[in-house]
Order: structure tokens, then sequence, then C-alpha cells
């Protein structure tokens, strides 16, 4: 790097962009925001979060470290969700303040719980933010290989409250297909949370695949089941599955002493919903033993003061259906109206949940909006002094760049002029001058055969330098403004052939001309280019083809505009002709052209966008036909 250094002082320009490299750094560097990220949490993963911890322990880190704490943060977040596993769900105003404190992190762990968290709290709120929060979850969990991120993720896809139908636009496919993916990831997972759910799914699942088992297999799996964790939540659950096992298999007997054992096993908030679910047993048949269980169900529920609208109305609903069957219709009636008042009151609840949702989300975008805002004016100024900084080097190298190389332009252009006036004075005035001595010499000597023969080859000769001069001429003076003058396309080609007559006649070739069609219309916007192309091109075919007769015809299409070149000369092998063909079209490598017209020519043609091609020609009395095809352009070229 210090070399580097060293030797950039040497160049203003080089020395110039590096301070700019430095500047762009400074400004990515100052643009940047703080990570904020401590030792404790850059060690969390999903795993950490799924210890429980006591209200006391959460209390102890909020008083010694503070609420945006990360270890405070990650005590509290874990609590959440133990609690919210076990159907306790937190409150909204519990994850506004999460929100607000896993935001002004900027870990990306935290920002993921919060997502399981908000997903579970909106399972029987609203259905489409508790995917979207999922699967904002899920993809984190499954970029870093979480497995119990994954699995808490996967739960809440799989196994949402309500039908497909209401499921946020969800398919029946995709639930399945998250259903699937929990399932690996339990099976193949060696903690005991995950292998009790792995074996729980087993107890219970399609309907056709239990009643192809035997029963003793799915008696298996719950001792397996019972064997793993005795004082689980899982346990209860693993009993009811077992339970509709035996109902499926048509054991009645056994279904219902499996249900007075999950009846009399059941926590206290599921009390309620066992002794509901009691009454269909097949030794309950009356109205009056079902009503007696609905009445102990109901006592259940208030002592539990958990509210769960759809086990109250459940729960009325069954009520109002034994007093019909009982032919009680006064207290069908009550509780049918205390079963549509508890749907109302759920239906005022979601709106006012919906309410307070909406309300809390504008007051934390609020904040965050007024906070954005002090941070913008706070670098405000720095933005303003680097950019400036930026442009002004950036000016000033493109400045000084500009100056060097329009310089350079200047000192080459003043070289070109010079070497055109040396060819076109110095050159082609002593060429044009032994041109008039040759012919005066031709007409003053006598008659005699070997004195017209070099005299003849010193004539060619001379016309060979002239063409190589005038080659040079249009190269050097191509991309001048007299370049791009348009001229008609009858004059280029007779000004040529007028400029090649002597040289024609030293070699005896006749040429003949024509056009056709609206040809004669043509309207050429670089004229020195083509005729560079066709001057060339008529050369060769006389200098090396040998050619005495040289046939030229121009025709027009819609499109295009074909230029022909017919002569008698010696015959182009095909070999040879794809390799004229490859080097005119810019298919080959130009430099290997020993001739400067053939580069020339091929470089024109590529800038007039034409193609060239030779092949026999079908006329009588001719070898081969050089063909120039070249695209029009509201009839010009």
């Amino acid at each position: 790097m210090g070399k580097y250094l060293f030797k950039s002082h040497n160049h203003p320009l080089k020395l110039l962009i590096w301070w700019s490299v430095c500047i762009i750094f400074l400004i990515f560097f100052a643009c940047a925001p703080n990570s904020e990220k401590t030792p404790e949490a850059g060690r969390l993963a999903a795993s950490d979060f799924h210890r429980q911890y006591s209200y006391a322990e959460i209390q102890k880190a909020l008083h010694r470290y503070g609420s945006a704490h990360p270890v405070t943060l990650r005590m509290t977040m874990s609590h959440l969700l133990y609690e919210s596993s076990r159907e306790s769900y937190p409150t909204r105003d519990t994850l506004n303040l999460i929100d607000r404190l896993t935001r002004q992190s900027n870990d990306s762990i935290f920002r993921s719980v919060y997502h399981i968290l908000e997903a579970r709290y909106q399972n029987k709120h609203n259905r489409h933010l508790c995917y979207l929060h999922a699967i904002k979850a899920r993809d984190f969990f499954e970029a870093t290989r979480d497995t119990f991120g994954m699995v808490d993720a996967y739960k809440i896809l799989a196994h949402r409250s309500g039908t497909t139908a209401d499921d946020g636009g969800i398919s029946a496919s995709d639930l399945k297909r998250y259903d699937k993916r929990l399932t690996d990831l339990v099976r193949s997972s060696s903690h005991t949370e995950h292998r009790q759910y792995y074996l729980q799914s087993l107890l219970i699942g399609d309907l056709k695949r239990i009643k192809k088992r035997d029963i003793r297999y799915f008696e298996g799996i719950y001792r397996q089941f019972e064997a793993l964790r005795p004082d689980s939540l899982l346990l209860w659950t693993g009993r009811q599955n077992l339970m509709m096992d035996y109902y499926y298999k048509g054991m009645r007997v056994q279904s219902d002493s499996m249900m007075r054992i999950c009846v009399a096993t059941a926590p206290m908030r599921r009390k309620s919903r066992a002794l509901l679910d009691s009454s269909y047993a097949s030794q309950i048949t009356t109205p009056d033993q079902q009503i007696a269980l609905y009445l102990k169900a109901l006592a259940a529920y208030e002592r539990t003061r958990v509210h769960d609208n759809q086990l109250l109305f459940d729960i009325y609903d069954c009520m109002a259906d034994a007093f019909r069957r009982k032919q009680d219709f006064r207290n069908a009636l009550d509780y049918t109206v205390l079963k549509d008042s508890v749907e109302a009151a759920e239906a005022a609840s979601q709106k006012e949940v919906a309410v307070q949702t909406l309300e809390s989300r504008y007051k934390v975008k609020q904040k965050d909006a007024e906070l954005l805002q002090k941070e913008k004016e706070r670098r405000k100024f720095y933005y303003l002094f680097l950019i400036g900084a930026l442009v002004a080097v950036i000016t000033t190298a493109l400045g000084y760049y500009n100056y060097v190389t329009r310089r350079k332009l200047q000192a080459l252009n003043q070289q070109q002029e010079d070497v055109k006036r040396v060819i076109s004075h110095d050159l082609l005035s002593p060429l044009s001058a032994l041109e008039m001595l040759n012919s005066r010499m031709e007409k003053s000597l006598p008659d005699d055969g070997s004195i017209s023969e070099g005299l003849r080859r010193q004539r060619l000769y001379l016309h060979h330098i002239q063409g190589l001069c005038h080659n040079l001429v249009g190269w050097l003076w191509h991309d001048r403004s007299d370049a791009h003058q348009e001229m008609p396309l009858e004059e280029v080609v007779k000004g040529v052939l007028l400029e090649l007559e002597a040289f024609f006649a030293s070699y005896d070739t006749k040429v003949d001309y024509e056009l056709s069609g609206s040809a004669s219309e043509i309207q050429l916007s670089d004229p020195n280019a083509f005729r560079t192309i066709i001057r060339n091109l008529l050369t060769n075919s006389v200098r090396h083809g040998k050619a005495q007769i040289v046939k030229i015809s121009v025709a027009t299409s819609q499109t295009n505009l074909t230029f022909q070149i017919l002569d008698d000369g010696a015959t182009i092998d095909a070999e040879l002709a794809m390799r004229l063909a490859d080097f005119l079209n810019g298919q080959a490598d130009q430099r290997n052209i020993s001739g400067l017209g053939l580069y020339l020519a091929g470089r024109f043609l590529k800038r007039l966008r034409g193609q060239y091609e030779v092949v026999p020609a079908r006329e009588d009395g001719f070898s081969n036909s050089h063909n120039l095809l070249f695209p029009l352009n509201r009839s010009k070229i």
C-alpha cells in the first residue's frame, strides 16, 4: 500500500482517484447504522429462548440492567414464549413494548423471536398477520439452521386455528407442506419436547392410517410418550389422542375409560374443555346426564378466569341442544340467546382489538419517524460536507482529465494535418510530375516494345503509389468535418472511375457502369468511406486478378442497396473467397492483412454496416462477382 501511495504522487490523476475512493469509503462508514450489538446478544440462539424464567428473575434483571438491555430482553421474551406455548397469550401492550425494544437492539434473533410472539398473538385475531409474522421468522431460522426456531415457526404455520378457507389466502396444499416440514424437523430432533411432539403426532392423524394400524402400536407410542416426561402438559393431549384412537377403532369401553382419566388429570385451564368432550362418552346417553356435565364444564370455565369465547360458545350451544332434546324450550331459548350474545361480544372484541392494534402501530411508527427525523438532522451536515468534497474532487479529476485529453487530441490532429500535407503536397505533386514525364517520354521515344513495356510498368507503379497516398489521406481525414457531407451515389462512383481512368488504361482494362431503379437518387452520408471501399475492390480486381473487362452494376430494393463488380480475371477459389469475406466483414483479425487498401475497405465497410461476398459470376464472360450489400435508411446510406 505504501508503494502504491508513493507512486500515485507521480501522477495527479491517480492521486485524485485515490482520494475519491477514500472519501466514498468515509461516506459509507458515516452512513452505516450502528449495530449496537452486545456480547450477550451475539451469543444468542433460538434454543436460548426456551428456558422458563420466573417473574421474580425478570424483575431482578429489570432492576439490574434496565428494560432495553439484551439480557433483560432475552429473559422477558423467553418467558413470553413459554407462556404463549401454554396458550397464555401476551397482551397487545407487551408486544408493542417488545417491538420497540427489539427495533432499538438491531439484533436479528430478537426480531425473529418477536415475530414468533406476534404470530401466536394474531393466531386468534388476524389470520393474515399471523401468517406474515410466521413467514418472517421461518425465513430467518431457515437461514441460520436453528431447529428450535424452525419448529416454533412451522407449528404456527401448520396448526393455525380456523378453517382452511379463512386462512389468509393460504391453500390446503401449503398447510400440508408446512405440516410435513414440521414432522421432519421434530422426527430428526433429539430434544425431549420435540420428541414428545412427534410421538403425539403419531397418536392421531389420518383416519385411514389409524384404522389400518393395530391398537397396540398406538398404546406403545403412548407409553414412550409417558416415559419421556410424566409431568408434561403434552401427556394430557397424548391421552386425548389415544382416546380418539380407541374411538376410531370402535372400542367404546376403552375410549370411555381413557376419557375419565383425561377429565381427572386435566389441568385447570383445560378442565372445562375436557368435561365438554366427555359428554360424547357412550355411557352418557340421556340429556340430563349431558346437561350435568355441561354445568360442570361451565363452572370449571368460571373458575379458570380465562376468557375463551369459543369454549363458552360451544358450552352454550351444547346446553341449548340438550334442552331442546329434553323439550325444555324455555331454557333452550335462554342458552341460545347467551350463545348469540357471546358471538356478538366476540365480534365486538375483534373490532376493538383491531382498532387498538392500528392505534398502537400508528403510535410506534410515529415515534420511529420522530427518531429517524432527529437522526437525519444530526447527519445532514456530514452528508453535505462529504458529498460536496466528493463532488469537488470528482470535478477536479474530470477537468484535469479533459484538459490532458484535449491537449493530446490537438497534438494528434496537428500530426495528422502535417502528415496529410506531406502526402498531398510532397508526394502526390512529384508523382503527378513523374506521370506527366512518363507520358511525354512514351510519346517522344520510338515505338520499341521493350521501352514501351518499361514505361508502362513505371506508370503502373506510379498509380499504385498514388492509390496508397489516396488511402492514407482518406484514412487520416475521414473523421474530420468534411467526411460527413452528403453526396449522390452516382457522383461518387463516377468520380472514382475518373480518378482510376489512367490506372485502367495502363492495364488495358475496360470498365462498364450502369445504374438500375432508383439507385441514382441514393445519397451517401459518408462518401469518403464508400469511395475508399469501391476504389480498393476495383484496383485489386485489376492488379491481382488481371481482369480485362470490369462491369459495375448498382441496384436497389426497399431496404437494401446492392453494389456488384463483375470481372473476367483469374477465378477466386472457395478458400480465398471465404478468407476475403471474413477479413472484410470483420470476422477475422484485420491486422493480418498486408495491404492498407483491404484494411481500410474492411474498416469502412463495418462502419457503413455493409456485407461483402465474392462468388463465381453467373453472367457469361465473367469469372468473379464481388457483391456489396448496404442497408438503406430513408434513401440514404
